[in-house]
């Protein structure tokens, strides 16, 4: 299925967010000048569009998604910096020849490097995976970008903030010392009136570099949420059976498309199954229509938990540890000694977290359970260090976003 549908919104906080595809985004080129427009990094097949027509909104959709670039967000403005680590990336792939630099017009840059270098494939969990890949890589990116719907900066598009377009930069002037005053000018205007995605597929025939596709097939999360539904029952019970089904799945982010499928398998089990399965369909259509929500009897943060396989395998320290990660991760940014913390995130110490969280006699287990929870794709860890010694950790949780619920994913930007 063809991968060509993003997220789009012009300006940043317009809800819902449109869904598009690059042939036919520049038609928003007129009403978006002198606006902050975004897009989703991320392209989707039709199962997006699908749950945008049947939802009103692109809020909760989990699906596969791809993307032929990997993107890199470089917050700072320093053009030392950004030679530091195009040299970087250099020596990563062997070449620079189809990586792409853009100013955002404002604080900083993106860089786009082709995901076949990768060997990227479409995947549930896109995101994460790519946000252990480019953690691993080291180059000083900013990991916020890496979210499910997170907004990426449209190529041309204006930066209000910044007064400034985002604009492409030509790498051999970077290389060759082009300061950020030159930039700024650049950027003044936009290169063409266009979006510029028509040609996104154009490096889709890279082939990928041995080195950087073991790290792509490294980030390999598997599915740590098991999704439970009532089982089979009888003639009279039915449909109302298949409604709740699709409502508690609706409720807990599933698309349309995987919960039709989900409620025709559980239709083989009633005594008898339904034979007009397009009875069951329109039933799934008409609970994803509604404005119901399933209740939950707990808190929906914890409600992964409950239902959760991994969670279940897990020892009570490290399901206390677990619990732990959640209420210490961040729900706004803050600075941390001089380390832009951001949400999602926590700090963690060797010695302090542990004493925190009730195991001041057990520090070592527990630095072997974040050791766990790293390999597991729960969690990403940054070492920051002052004078050649490590101080602390910068902890991302990967399995779960704190600061999102069920029902609703806040609009989010990236300059």
């Amino acid at each position: 299925m063809e991968y060509k549908y993003f997220q789009f919104a012009s300006p940043f906080n317009q809800f819902p967010r449109l869904v598009t595809t690059p042939s036919d985004v520049d038609s928003f080129w007129s009403s978006a000048a002198g606006q902050n427009a975004g897009r989703s990094w991320q392209l989707f097949n039709e199962s997006l569009k699908h749950f945008s027509e049947i939802s009103k909104s692109t809020s909760g959709f989990r699906g596969q998604s791809y993307s032929p670039i990997v993107p890199i967000d470089i917050d700072k403005t320093c053009t030392d910096q950004l030679r530091t680590t195009l040299h970087n990336i250099n020596y990563q792939i062997g070449t620079l020849e189809y990586v792409r630099v853009y100013y955002s017009g404002a604080k900083g840059y993106h860089i786009e490097i082709p995901s076949g270098y990768f060997g990227v494939s479409a995947s549930e969990n896109l995101p994460e995976r790519i946000k252990r890949m480019v953690t691993q890589m080291d180059v000083g990116a900013d990991l916020s970008l890496y979210k499910q719907n997170q907004l990426y900066r449209m190529n041309n598009s204006f930066n209000v903030k910044g007064e400034r377009y985002k604009v492409e930069i030509p790498i051999p002037e970077i290389l060759d010392g082009m300061d950020l005053d030159a930039i700024k000018t650049l950027a003044t205007k936009p290169e063409v009136e266009s979006f510029n995605m028509i040609n996104i597929y154009e490096f889709d025939g890279i082939a990928p570099t041995p080195a950087l596709k073991h790290l792509w097939e490294s980030t390999y999360c598997r599915d740590i949420t098991k999704i439970k539904v009532s089982g089979g029952v009888k003639q009279g019970l039915r449909n109302n059976n298949a409604y709740n089904t699709a409502i508690s799945l609706k409720t807990q982010g599933i698309s349309p498309l995987k919960a039709e499928k989900i409620v025709l398998d559980q239709n083989k089990k009633n005594k008898p199954p339904v034979r007009n399965l397009d009875e069951i369909k329109r039933t799934v259509k008409s609970a994803y229509k509604s404005d119901i929500y399933k209740k939950f009897e707990i808190n929906p943060i914890l409600h992964h938990l409950k239902h959760g396989e991994y969670w279940h395998s897990l020892n009570d320290r490290r399901k206390i540890v677990y619990i732990c990660m959640l209420m210490d991760a961040n729900v706004r940014e803050n600075i941390y000694q001089g380390i832009r913390i951001r949400r999602n995130q926590f700090v963690f110490g060797k010695i302090k977290s542990p004493r925190r969280w009730g195991y001041p006699d057990d520090i070592e287990n527990v630095r072997k359970d974040m050791d766990k929870f790293e390999r597991d794709g729960i969690i990403s860890r940054e070492v920051i260090s002052k004078d050649g010694r490590n101080i602390f950790s910068v902890v991302t949780i990967l399995s779960w976003d704190v600061t999102h619920n069920y029902t609703h994913t806040m609009n989010e930007e990236n300059e």
